[in-house]
């Protein structure tokens, strides 16, 4: 039988909150992967332990025979893991990243609330290939979102975590702002704000480019996000991003637009493959056991 912590924990919120949405709040997950993980303990426990109506929660008999083993079951996992955590006096972790997102704060959060001693750096991305900067020894790691399945790269490991919808930001004024949601077809009519030519992000803005139709005119003169979406916000066009976008973006003159028929975005953990540092391996452990179930990992590419 294969349980996890992390089965663990969220059967705990819910126990304490009575309600998924509450307990996925405490947890800084979604209401969906709380509700998949119980779903999963239940199935691999071969019982019931929730009774769930529109209106409320209520925890079964195994629930409640569960909860003070579980507990303890936790406690005793988290006393493990401030074992490992120890004093790592000077140890340092580069994270790099193109936007922020809850999600992502939440990770970087619970890995340093467990290793408090680790110098943990954000740093902001441009719209380049994040594995250069990992391979020139700049970072240590990076959030990276992508639309592709992720491909084997030499001296790369890479590890799916969550996806996102895609969103168009445009000027608030723009046509496209009176519909509930757009297409990428849309999107032949406007200017799209991309990364400069050269060594640029190509999962992202190659993908974009192909799945509008005929030519889309491209505005390639973006160095980052945040100049995109503010270029976005000027009229100068409009720029294709994950959701996460329209919580960190919440600025006067930028609207987002759904877009129906895009694909998802993968949100993905880039590291140097064998890289020695415990401190990386506790902030993959922790972004893995937070997105369990989406969770992938692509290997270097052996020569």
């Amino acid at each position: 039988m294969d349980l996890t912590t992390q089965h663990l924990r969220c059967f705990l919120a819910v126990v304490d909150e009575l309600s998924f949405t509450r307990a996925a709040e405490r947890l800084h997950l979604s209401p969906s992967t709380v509700s998949e993980q119980i779903a999963s303990l239940e199935r691999r426990l071969g019982v019931t332990l929730f009774v769930r109506t529109s209106r409320s929660v209520a925890c079964t008999n195994a629930a409640t025979a569960l909860s003070p083993l579980a507990r303890r079951a936790v406690e005793s996992m988290d006393e493990v893991v401030a074992w490992a955590a120890g004093p790592e006096t000077g140890a340092a972790v580069r994270i790099g990243m193109l936007a922020s997102s809850t999600l992502l704060r939440a990770v970087v959060e619970a890995a340093r609330a467990t290793k408090p001693g680790v110098d943990w750096k954000l740093r902001q991305l441009p719209f380049t290939s994040p594995d250069q900067h990992l391979l020139r020894g700049e970072l240590d790691c990076a959030f990276v979102a992508g639309l592709r399945p992720a491909t084997p790269r030499d001296g790369i490991a890479t590890y799916d975590l969550w996806t996102e919808r895609l969103v168009l930001a445009v000027r608030e004024d723009h046509p496209l702002t009176r519909r509930p949601r757009a297409m990428m077809s849309d999107l032949a009519g406007i200017t799209l704000i991309c990364g400069p030519n050269g060594p640029r992000n190509p999962q992202w803005f190659a993908t974009i480019e192909a799945l509008v139709p005929g030519q889309p005119r491209v505005l390639a003169d973006a160095t980052n996000l945040e100049e995109a979406v503010e270029m976005a916000a000027t009229g100068l066009g409009g720029t294709v991003v994950a959701e996460s976008a329209i919580e960190m973006f919440p600025r006067p003159g930028i609207a987002f637009v759904p877009l129906a028929d895009a694909p998802l975005a993968t949100m993905r953990l880039h590291t140097r493959a064998q890289d020695p540092s415990r401190a990386l391996a506790h902030l993959v452990a922790t972004a893995l056991e937070r997105h369990p179930t989406s969770a992938s990992r692509v290997g270097p590419r052996r020569p």
